[in-house]
């Protein structure tokens, strides 16, 4: 069944065709991989999706429903959870404070009304408090963050703040995870347990993951398609082995000699 459709979808930038006429299909349940060279214009795709640009052409469909034009509220309320390039949570607040800011966006109110309705502490608000912090420690027991529950998200590993990023993601209670380069900056062990993480959300939590990576050991084993871009266009698409098979993705993404294709298979 699909989830996401892209179809035709275009971004011009003055003169640039940041993205020009890609058209996509995510199947529920799947974990697909986008991959291209810097400036291909695999972000903007993201961005796209997430409302943080509107096309210049072509739709957006997550389940059927439009995204064009939807605010990136909206389109979180939609469906779509993303984690973006660099580590992007509150560094100042705890593990736990961050998940809770994943959580509200499925609360009733306003973070001001939950604010004051908390304040004057009514039946409803502390119910909703007690689902909200409940869901909260069950994303950060999922993700093995419990050792860091109250730590400030600044003080603990890297590995554990990449996890922090995704749980605000997964907080929201997504149908499609955006994963922008999950393994930037982790070491060989990391990126096999982030593997496994990523493995773990589709098969436990039913979340469909569209996931961009320059780690290609890591694309090739956790995707089950991946597509390339060049120039804003879709020059490949298929399971790993056509991909490491296809001498196109090898000249202009991969390059003949920068890759041992061996080792990935």
């Amino acid at each position: 069944m699909e989830l996401l459709k892209i179809d035709n979808l275009e971004k011009h930038f003055g003169g640039l065709a940041a993205v020009n006429r890609l058209s996509l299909v995510l199947r529920q349940g799947e974990i697909l991989g986008l991959i291209g060279p810097n400036g291909s214009g695999k972000t903007t795709v993201f961005n796209l999706i997430r409302g943080v640009h509107q096309p210049t052409g072509g739709r957006i469909y997550l389940r059927g429903k439009e995204l064009n034009g939807k605010t990136r509220h909206e389109i979180v309320k939609m469906g779509v959870g993303c984690t973006f390039q660099g580590l992007r949570h509150f560094s100042k607040l705890s593990v736990f404070d961050n998940i809770m800011v994943g959580c509200h966006c499925r609360t009733s109110s306003s973070l001001w009304s939950a604010f004051w309705r908390s304040v004057v502490k009514t039946k409803a608000a502390k119910q909703e408090q007690v689902r909200t912090k409940e869901k909260a420690l069950e994303v950060i027991e999922f993700l093995g963050l419990t050792p860091y529950v109250h730590e400030l998200a600044e003080n603990i590993p890297q590995f554990m703040q990449r996890r922090v990023d995704i749980g605000v993601a997964m907080a929201t209670e997504p149908l499609l995870l955006l994963l922008d380069e999950p393994a930037a900056g982790l070491n060989h062990t990391e990126t096999i347990e982030l593997n496994e993480l990523i493995n773990q959300i589709r098969n436990q939590k039913k979340i469909s993951v569209f996931l961009i990576e320059h780690d290609m050991k890591l694309v090739m084993d956790v995707c089950e398609r991946i597509i390339v871009l060049n120039y804003g266009q879709k020059i490949a698409e298929g399971v790993p082995k056509e991909i490491l098979d296809n001498e196109a993705v090898v000249e202009a993404y991969l390059g003949k000699e920068s890759i041992d294709f061996v080792t990935l298979e």
